[in-house]
């Protein structure tokens, strides 16, 4: 086994570990509490900004304060929510059905973790190297990374070689990144 699956083996395992002590719906409440908050910090992170700072002038650390205490009180809703399901679950004795859940949903995320990190690190010279060649397990998670890759900009797909056979020096430039408004 190649150092690219021992890798790939370790995100799989963790992630499966992980959800598994958490349960099902621990790991579902860690990805409600990160979509709510971040939606609650683009929502309302801006007044709550122009609150802490008493009127419309707020400064940038008045923004970020604004955004962060939308993100951190919303995850703490999320999570105290969370925890009151858990007991419940194990009240009513179902906290091992809802470990081996959280253990199945967390597998699930680690392969799409696994899919993902193929997919970044062919933009990279591994592919090219002999680690990526002999890895057993990259073939398994390639479909996966060649759909994420679906997502991304003809462009920037363009540099994408999960099979080692692009030479980088004949690709062409990366479009620049759009200007950020002033």
């Amino acid at each position: 086994m190649s150092p690219i699956d021992w890798l790939l083996i370790a995100i799989l395992g963790v992630s499966a570990l992980t959800g598994l002590m958490r349960g099902f719906v621990g790991v579902v409440a860690s990805f409600a509490a990160w979509l709510l908050g971040g939606s609650a910090a683009l929502l309302f992170g801006g007044g709550a900004a122009h609150m802490i700072a008493g009127g419309p002038n707020a400064s940038p650390v008045q923004m970020l304060m604004g955004y962060a205490l939308c993100f951190v009180a919303t995850s703490l809703v999320v999570a105290v929510i969370a925890y009151l399901m858990r007991r419940a679950l194990k009240a009513a004795g179902l906290d091992g059905v809802d470990r081996m859940l959280g253990l199945a949903l967390g597998g699930l995320r680690g392969v799409a973790m696994a899919c993902a990190v193929v997919l970044l690190l062919g933009f990279t010279p591994v592919p090219r190297q002999r680690p990526w060649q002999a890895s057993a397990l990259v073939p398994v998670f390639k479909p996966g990374a060649l759909w994420l890759s679906t997502w991304l900009p003809v462009g920037v797909r363009a540099h994408l070689d999960l099979d080692g056979v692009t030479p980088a020096r004949n690709l062409p430039a990366l479009p620049p990144l759009p200007q950020l408004p002033a």
